[in-house]
């Protein structure tokens, strides 16, 4: 194990997993290895999206062609829906790491939230 974070679609798309876990009691089936790491965060982005969208509107903002600007659209997009907020962090890997990061800490340390 390295002291040095490491940031890469593998890393972010774990970091995704944690998020999905965070939000769903149930998780939704997913590969543990998929074929494409940015494909399938953006699947992830997409279940957690289709769920929120019973209970809240949803914000989507998925324009861009290029991967990495999508990973970073859809994080803004699920930001918008849980929170109202919107984070500035690079669109990069590395952006996309911290704020999967950042998005999965303000939940779980969300102690006033509760499901009725």
């Amino acid at each position: 194990m390295s002291i040095f974070r490491v940031y890469s679609p593998k890393s972010l798309y774990r970091r995704t997993l944690v998020l999905t876990n965070v939000i769903f009691n149930i998780p939704p089936a997913v590969s543990l290895e998929p074929a494409s790491y940015f494909k399938a965060t953006i699947e992830a982005h997409r279940h957690i999206s289709n769920d929120l969208s019973s209970v809240l509107p949803v914000h989507n903002d998925n324009t861009g062609s290029i991967t990495i600007t999508k990973v970073y659209n859809s994080l803004l997009s699920l930001e918008k829906t849980l929170f109202g907020t919107k984070s500035e962090f690079k669109a990069s890997v590395e952006g996309c790491c911290l704020y999967t990061d950042s998005l999965t800490n303000r939940l779980r340390s969300q102690s006033t939230c509760s499901i009725h």
